[in-house]
């Protein structure tokens, strides 16, 4: 419904935030140093004996430790816009667009239980994910097809928060909220998030805001937030 005030947060105004505020350039939003010490990982293991031996085995462990060290105390609800976990994690989307030879080696782990990486395909997408322990990245690729409409992402209860980065062309959302307005003639598809009744789920309006994200972006999409999107 907009900015609120609470007695019980004296003097705290809490502001309804949109997503186009959380889009950012590649290249911004990072940490230099954070940059190098990921982008030294895949420096490092190509100039390594034990590498030589053991393949990407070797890189998997040693990205496995280094996101466990700089993640260690992490929580979906400590991801916000200028948060020390959006620096993490823009820091290393901007060394993965830059390097694709860096993004297609992640991608290409040797599989194993607590390994992360997935990918699903919608009617307009095709979406590379890493979900490692509640930290969660997406690159999408949007290549569009006549009259898809909006597709939607999450159902249910939304319990994930992520950075992406949009590889190629560009996505719209409209981001559910009780601020944004009525979204006439955007067809939603069935979600059912947050707007349920005790007996029986009823389908959210298709009302909220929309933003645009396009090729050359990323942007951090918080915990408990519930969309749809068309390229």
């Amino acid at each position: 419904h907009g900015n609120a005030t609470f007695q019980w947060l004296p003097s705290v105004t809490i502001q309804a935030g949109t997503l186009d505020k959380y889009v950012a350039p590649w290249g911004s939003g990072g940490d230099s140093a954070m940059e190098a010490s990921f982008e030294s990982l895949f420096d490092e293991s190509e100039n390594d004996d034990e590498y030589e031996e053991e393949g990407e085995d070797v890189f998997a462990r040693r990205l496995r430790k280094w996101l466990s060290k700089h993640f260690e105390h992490y929580c979906i609800d400590d991801l916000h816009p200028g948060s020390e976990y959006d620096v993490k994690m823009r820091s290393m989307l901007n060394i993965l667009v830059a390097r694709r030879r860096y993004l297609v080696r992640v991608l290409n782990l040797p599989y194993r239980d607590e390994d992360c990486w997935g990918s699903y395909l919608a009617s307009d997408e095709v979406a590379l994910t890493c979900d490692f322990a509640g930290i969660e990245f997406r690159f999408h690729l949007w290549y569009g097809n006549a009259g898809p409409g909006f597709h939607v992402h999450m159902d249910d209860e939304t319990t994930s928060a992520f950075v992406s980065a949009v590889l190629f062309g560009s996505m719209t959302h409209l981001v559910y909220d009780r601020h944004g307005g009525s979204q006439v003639g955007v067809r939603g598809g069935n979600t059912f998030s947050f707007w349920r009744s005790k007996e029986e789920l009823a389908a959210v309006p298709e009302e909220g805001h929309l933003a645009t994200v396009r090729n050359g972006s990323h942007y951090l999409f918080p915990a408990r937030w519930a969309h749809t999107v068309q390229s």
